[in-house]
């Protein structure tokens, strides 16, 4: 079994080559703070290093102080990740692993020291092992739940420490042949796991610019409403019999844009998108744009009063409702059959509605 020492600098020479990288990158983008974060959370995880080769957990001050910052150089990796995904840095919760990781080391010392405990009690190095596993349980936790790949290769690689304290409490007990500190089988994971975690976390900038780039490919780049590939997944997401197809037009769009400029015409275009997505998102539906002034609005099969949301909006639309410059729409509305497989023959419908709503006056409903 390598020495400890020598496991030991192995550990601070990998996580200062990453402090270090970190710190490079966020040098060349200032603005990515999570980047600095980052690198702090590996800069104090070798300082708890350097620290433990120094006084290792001789006295109750040194050992718990220690224990405490390693517990924060993982909360520091969250904070990060929080930072980057432009939430509140600090919360409530941060305090937990730190204190639970302080309180689990001093007080069964206390207690040893105090004479309530036997010198040959087990009990400290018991709670340094429940104490490191909550600490690492629930910084792990908060770094793995959420979307992204990076998030979760480094919460998993911090969830992954903690077999190696079991394991090492275990040989400490003497079960295991060359039974070993506690010390030793984390930081032999460490040669592995951190630089796992550490590139889980390059990663995560890279996985959120991918996810932002399918997203641009997908929405319509004006309104925010999805494009026609954006509506082609929403169509599978929604075909089911019942389900209801509006298709929605600008009335006398043209003449608003030669009138009084494209901007104006923006400015409709949005706002119509803001008040049909808001329907949209209510009903777990979609609204896509196919078109200069031409949206797509479906509502899902379990969706009541369908017709009458159709509606509405076009109410809140002519009388320019919620800022909403006023305007008037034309609609068709169809519902998928039964009989039908998909959103087409609807569709079909709903267009041949919508010219005659055109037809009959426009500022209507067709169906």
């Amino acid at each position: 079994m390598a020495e400890i020492d020598t496991l030991r600098l192995c550990s601070l020479l990998n996580t200062t080559a990453f402090g270090f990288v970190f710190l490079l990158l966020w040098r060349g983008r200032r603005q990515d703070d999570h980047l600095l974060y980052w690198s702090l959370s590996s800069f104090l995880y070798g300082g708890v290093m350097i620290g433990f080769g120094l006084w290792g957990e001789h006295g109750i001050v040194h050992g718990t102080i220690l224990l405490m910052l390693l517990a924060w150089s993982n909360v520091l990796a969250v904070t990060g990740l929080r930072h980057f995904q432009a939430r509140p840095v600090l919360e409530p919760w941060m305090a937990a692993p730190p204190l639970l990781m302080g309180a689990a080391h001093a007080v069964p010392l206390l207690m040893l020291n105090l004479g309530w405990l036997p010198s040959a009690s087990l009990i400290p190095r018991i709670c340094d092992v429940l104490g490191l596993t909550a600490a690492m349980a629930i910084s792990g936790g908060m770094m793995i739940s959420g979307p992204l790949r990076g998030q979760k290769i480094a919460g998993a690689a911090m969830l992954a420490y903690i077999p190696t304290f079991l394991i090492g409490l275990v040989g400490e007990m003497g079960v295991l042949s060359g039974a070993q500190s506690l010390g030793v089988m984390p930081l032999l994971a460490d040669q592995a796991l951190l630089a796992i975690l550490n590139l889980g976390l390059l990663i995560i900038p890279v996985d959120q610019a991918q996810a932002d780039l399918r997203i641009m490919a997908l929405r319509d780049p004006l309104t925010g409403a999805w494009n026609r590939a954006g509506l082609e997944i929403e169509k599978q997401r929604l075909n089911a019999p019942g389900a209801a197809v509006i298709a929605i037009d600008v009335d006398h769009f043209k003449t608003v844009n030669d009138v009084h400029g494209h901007e104006a015409g923006d400015a409709v275009l949005r706002g119509i998108a803001r008040e049909a997505a808001r329907i949209a998102d209510a009903q777990a539906g979609a609204l896509a744009r196919i078109g200069g002034d031409e949206f797509i609005l479906l509502l899902p099969a379990g969706c009541e009063g369908q017709r009458r949301i159709a509606e509405a909006l076009l109410g809140r639309c002519r009388t320019g409702a919620s800022s909403l410059q006023a305007c008037t729409l034309s609609m068709g509305f169809a519902k998928v059959e039964a009989t039908e497989k998909n959103f087409e023959e609807a569709l079909a419908r709903a267009d041949k509605a919508l010219y005659r709503a055109k037809a009959d006056g426009r500022g209507r409903l067709a169906a």
